[in-house]
């Protein structure tokens, strides 16, 4: 499946260490059994790339520039 543009979409500030501050520019990726489903841990599917931040542990709604 292939994406283009932007989104704003709930991503929280974990990886696959557990909790980690979102950059501008840092990969996010989809996994499925986690609330919310986008976050940096690199399990999960490639969604695309943040163009914001989010703080360590935390939730926000960003903009997201798609896999595409």
């Amino acid at each position: 499946m292939k994406f283009n543009g932007t989104a704003e979409l709930s991503v929280k500030g974990v990886n696959g260490g557990g909790n980690s501050a979102v950059a501008d520019g840092d990969q996010l990726f989809y996994v499925d059994a986690d609330t919310p489903p986008i976050s940096k841990k690199n399990t999960g599917r490639l969604v695309g790339q943040a163009m914001a931040t989010v703080g360590s542990g935390a939730t926000a709604t960003i903009l997201v520039r798609l896999n595409g």
